[in-house]
């Protein structure tokens, strides 16, 4: 999907003109975020490449994924939504950006 959904710019919007020639990075937690789980498989089904970023293997956003990042829940509930997925995120951007030169 183009950029993080917002309000204004909700994810079923951002998600229509996807195709195959774009890459869904899907990042969802226990108490799955609802619209990541339901629109992931259809972008799947539109054979749009997915990154999924989640906590377990029985998530819904595993099937179908091109790569799955399984990141374990950490005992501090402030800590694992931010630490572990930002810094996966920023070394998968970092070596997307050293690959393309």
């Amino acid at each position: 999907m183009r950029g993080p959904s917002s309000p204004a710019k909700p994810a079923h919007a951002q998600s229509h003109p996807a195709t195959s020639e774009d890459a869904l990075v899907a990042i969802s937690f226990r108490n799955y975020y609802p619209d990541t789980a339901r629109l992931f498989p259809e972008l799947v089904a539109r054979r749009v490449p997915a990154i999924s970023i989640t906590d377990s293997l029985l998530s819904p956003i595993v099937e179908g994924a091109t790569v799955v990042f399984e990141i374990q829940d950490m005992p501090e509930p402030a800590l694992r939504p931010l630490v572990a997925p930002m810094c996966l995120v920023q070394a998968l951007a970092i070596g997307l950006d050293l690959a393309a030169d």
